[in-house]
């Protein structure tokens, strides 16, 4: 485990830490507003037509043609689904800043944290939260009650500031 250097930071509600573990500093966040967006643009490709070669062989008094067709495309249009999450989010110094995340690109990952306190990391123009998710589902007896809760653990989510 880490041996981190914890500064309490005054603040208006008295909430947030700025914690520094090897020199990455750790700060404490609110989320006060969350929204995700969603809409469909389309990739269209207008097609290709298609190419015929004709060998044709002659002889004495008569010719014999042979013809092939290749490639040629239909016109297509391919959905691309976009969604964009965004944030207010109240930084340790009571300002109140603006966030987002959206995919694509398809490796990022990007979807509404709840509301409340969050750690995160600042990088230059953006920020990661740290935010708690399940890993794998709970077990439960018959009569309803829980046997083995699930297993959780934290995900980064990449927000760019606004």
């Amino acid at each position: 485990m880490k041996l981190c250097m914890v500064f309490w930071l005054a603040l208006m509600f008295n909430f947030g830490a700025l914690v520094y573990c090897n020199d990455q500093p750790v700060l404490t966040v609110e989320v006060l507003k969350a929204e995700t967006i969603h809409w469909t643009t389309y990739w269209y490709s207008p097609g290709s037509p298609s190419h015929t070669d004709t060998d044709c062989t002659i002889y004495d008094t008569s010719t014999s043609c042979t013809s092939t067709t290749t490639g040629g495309d239909p016109a297509s249009s391919t959905p691309i689904y976009h969604k964009q999450v965004n944030l207010s989010v109240m930084m340790p110094d009571g300002n109140v800043v603006a966030m987002q995340c959206h995919i694509p690109p398809i490796w990022s990952v990007c979807f509404q944290p709840n509301l409340g306190v969050y750690s995160a990391k600042v990088n230059g123009h953006n920020i990661r939260l740290m935010v708690p998710v399940l890993k794998g589902k709970p077990k439960y007896n018959k009569d309803g009650t829980v046997q083995k809760s699930a297993k959780t653990g934290m995900m980064e989510v990449k927000f760019s500031f606004r």
